[in-house]
């Protein structure tokens, strides 16, 4: 069973090539940045609305720096390992 799961997961990969670099590159894709972008989102809102509200902004703000630094860092390690199958 375990060979069957592991050579059609290597069909796929194979089939697009894009995902060579293992599964860790679909995780990215798929699961991770559009996660911290939802996240970043929010953040933005919540940041917006205690700015009208005249309320302390400085959780949102370092949050905001936190996030907007992890997304971009995954986005250049994504472009990296893509990059390096080529």
């Amino acid at each position: 069973m375990r060979a069957l799961i592991a050579d059609s997961y290597n069909h796929i990969l194979k089939r697009w090539s894009v995902f060579q670099g293992g599964l860790e590159l679909v995780v990215y894709l798929i699961f991770i940045i559009p996660i911290l972008g939802i996240m970043l989102y929010v953040n933005t809102v919540k940041l917006l609305k205690n700015i009208k509200a005249g309320r302390n902004t400085e959780l949102q703000t370092g949050l905001g720096a936190a996030l907007t630094g992890l997304v971009l860092f995954l986005f250049l390690i994504l472009l990296i390992e893509i990059n390096s199958y080529r």
